[in-house]
């Protein structure tokens, strides 16, 4: 089948799974995982795991090697209409031909247990974990596999043979902690050579960095030696050096770039008149391949109250995502369509809900990456855009470390539609740096909202992103020109004290929601805008947007310690915040939440009971404004055999009142049997509640069969009420994954 049979084949079956999700409202949820590539490091490969929402980075185990990697994430900030979706599991299959063994790369939302990213290996390999270069992914580099040899992969092409080897210098007599500072001044200077247009110079440069052995500017310096002969004339040569690139380094943006012209070189030599008896020119090469997933699953889950029982779910979940990719010499085609959709067989009392798309979109670079461009739903990870939007988003290298970029479109609040609604758009500008000083990237940004014809939101703000020698930290400032206020000050950064001591720090400052002349239809029965101007006018509608809106703080300080090869003790404590907001234009005040603290110490165990087990026992504090709950917290991971793995969890929490008014269930309320009660707040004087859980797993091919059950169990007084009630629920889920 031809690749551009193929691509066309791929554009359909994306048009039919797009169309069946528009067409049934249903009730649905947003996706967790956005995607993940595999790159070539300075050493390793990395996979880069990128997520629709921002999460912070706390811990993985086990600590250096294994065939699984469970990494514990934090989302940052997550809305109301998204908080659902962290309690579910999604996964992505690795592509075939992956060049390390990732079987695939998984979110999991274990109830009672916490939130995990979890990578599955076909075998146990070395690995290390970092935060991503934004607050929406996370980077796990893995251990190369031994590379061909040199000589192998650099053998000259037959047609046109060079007069002699290019020469390779030799390591000059440095220490290793001298070679940055070497390297950088040699790639700098080549640089600087290739711009000024002498070959020559940036040749000599480049060949004398490739003498040292392999650090961090080599991949760099392999491919613009490649450059330079090309520049040069040295065609045999430049073939050469490309594809012993290709052989070390071939997956990332900088090998599409090599592939790029790699086969422009090859393609020039095909259009020459071919010799006497010799066949037509051979056609360009077109890389290109399809990967994705479906998923089914049903769930079901029944409570019993002392006054009466309800089946609060009983649904079939359906997930899809389909992602295909195209190289040719000049372009480097990436598109993603995933969604999901919920089939309700009760009656939630919800009113009905719709489908989600999360994604659906076509990213190119052109030119080696002179160009960047995206068009459709996709993650408004930067330059200002906090959620999903449906627009374009498109910038061009300016320089070597710079980029300038626009972006435009309408931002997707799932509560409002799943529908494309232009009636809010945005649009704004950016100023990208990259590898600043070696080693800080950052992106200034304004960027302006409207909603219909009034000003919704009009911001600039600075995004900083920093990492050395195991440090990290990243940083975002937002500020709203137009309302004179702060909306967003975040801090996340990780350190790497020594080989087994970690520490984090996190530090949140914000505006809840985001502060944007929409937040004035909080409360008042109405998503738009424009119902609300026969009543009010523009400078009213702006105050009741700040009477609705919050301040958010949430300081939050982490470590761990390596204290054996199989054991690892773990600490979080925060600290968090939400002020009130004042009674005006008909809804009414809501109190601050007062400084609430949480204290989470862990012990995380691998291979204890089997090999490559994963397992961790927590006590956990929280002293909230309502009450105060003691938890003990215990999770197990277990490959049984290669196919099989089992999920026992266990949670016990204990709570007190701590004052506040109680939701008391009484006999005669008519919305005693109401699935309201699920969301109602209830503090409950002494209560206790066991949340035991088992899931399994199980792998067939391209199949994975997966089941989850647990039973809650909660006693305790209610308010002043003399007698305890009690709530039993039982959950169960089953489901079944198609990787292709």
């Amino acid at each position: 089948m031809s690749a551009l049979r193929r691509i066309a084949l791929l554009g359909v079956a994306l048009s039919i799974a797009c169309a069946a999700l528009a067409t049934h409202a249903e009730i649905g949820a947003p996706r967790v995982l956005d995607g993940f590539e595999i790159e070539r490091g300075a050493t390793d490969w990395e996979v880069h795991v990128r997520f629709h929402t921002p999460v912070r980075y706390l811990r993985h185990a086990p600590g250096r090697r294994g065939d699984t990697l469970e990494i514990q994430i934090v989302p940052i900030h997550v809305s109301p209409t998204d908080a659902p979706v962290f309690a579910y599991e999604e996964s992505l299959a690795a592509p075939a031909g992956a060049p390390i063994p990732l079987r695939a790369v998984s979110y999991e939302g274990l109830r009672g247990a916490g939130r995990f990213l979890v990578l599955r290996f076909t075998r146990p390999v070395a690995y290390g974990v970092r935060p991503g270069a934004d607050f929406r992914s996370i980077v796990v580099s893995v251990e190369a596999p031994a590379a061909r040899s040199a000589q192998a992969a650099s053998e000259p092409a037959a047609e046109e043979p060079p007069s002699a080897p290019p020469p390779r210098a030799q390591a000059p007599a440095l220490p290793p902690a001298d070679w940055a500072a070497q390297t950088d001044a040699l790639l700098a200077a080549g640089r600087a050579a290739l711009e000024r247009g002498d070959a020559d110079a940036a040749i000599r440069a480049f060949t004398k960095l490739g003498g040292f052995p392999e650090h961090a500017n080599t991949p760099a310096a392999k491919e613009l030696l490649g450059l330079a002969r090309e520049r040069r004339g040295h065609v045999a040569h430049a073939k050469a050096e490309y594809q012993e690139y290709l052989a070390r380094y071939p997956v990332g943006e900088a090998a599409d770039r090599v592939r790029q012209r790699l086969d422009a070189l090859l393609t020039a030599q095909a259009k020459l008149p071919a010799p006497r008896g010799a066949g037509g020119a051979a056609p360009a090469r077109r890389d290109y391949d399809v990967l994705g997933s479906v998923y089914g699953q049903y769930r079901y889950e029944h409570r019993d109250f002392e006054t009466g029982s309800l089946v609060a779910d009983s649904s079939l979940w359906s997930d899809a995502t389909f992602v295909g990719r195209l190289r040719t010499p000049r372009w480097s085609l990436r598109s993603q369509a995933s969604g999901s959709q919920r089939v309700q067989f009760v009656d939630a009392g919800s009113g009905g809900g719709e489908t989600r798309v999360s994604s659906l979109f076509v990213e190119g670079r052109y030119a080696e990456d002179l160009w960047r461009g995206t068009v459709g739903r996709q993650s408004g990870n930067t330059g200002g855009l906090y959620s999903r939007f449906d627009g374009l988003r498109a910038s061009r290298r300016v320089a070597e470390h710079w980029r300038v970029g626009v972006l435009g479109g309408a931002p997707v609040e799932y509560y409002r539609s799943n529908a494309p609604d232009f009636g809010r758009y945005a649009y704004g500008l950016s100023l990208e740096a990259d590898r600043l000083f070696g080693q800080l990237d950052g992106t200034l940004y304004a960027i302006q909202q409207r909603a219909g014809d009034l000003l919704d939101r009009s911001a600039i703000g600075l995004e900083l992103r920093w990492a050395h020698d195991g440090r990290f930290a990243a940083a975002l400032l937002d500020y709203d020109v137009v309302y004179g206020s702060l909306n967003t000050a975040l801090l996340n950064a990780h350190w790497q004290i020594d080989p087994k001591t970690s520490a984090t720090l996190f530090l949140d400052h914000r505006n809840s929601p985001p502060l944007s002349t929409t937040n004035a239809t909080i409360g008042q029965g109405t998503d738009e805008l424009s119902d609300l101007e026969d009543d009010f006018s523009a400078s009213e509608l702006r105050r009741l947007a700040e009477d609705r809106t919050a301040r958010s703080t949430i300081v939050s300080v982490g470590g761990t310690r390596q204290l054996s090869e199989r054991l690892q003790l773990a600490l979080d404590f925060s600290v968090s915040h939400l002020s009130g907001t004042p009674d005006s234009g008909g809804v009414g005040a809501t109190e601050a939440t007062g400084w609430e603290t949480s204290l989470y110490p862990q012990l995380v165990a691998t291979g204890l009971l089997l090999p490559g087990d994963v397992g961790s026992v927590g006590v956990r504090w929280f002293d909230g404004s309502a009450s105060q709950t003691w938890s003990l917290i215990l999770h197990e991971r277990l490959p049984v055999t290669k196919r099989l793995r089992l999920h026992p969890r266990l949670r016990v929490d204990y709570r007190t009142s701590s004052g506040s008014d109680e939701f008391v269930l009484l006999p005669d309320d008519p919305d005693a049997s109401s699935p309201s009660l699920l969301s109602a707040t209830r503090v409950r004087t002494g209560s206790l509640t066991l949340r035991p859980y088992l899931g399994a797993e199980y792998r067939l091919g391209r199949f994975t069969l997966d089941t989850d059950c647990g039973v809650e169990w909660t006693t305790g007084a209610f308010g002043d009420q003399p007698s305890n009630g009690e709530e039993l629920a039982y959950i169960l889920s089953f489901g079944v994954r198609y990787d292709f």
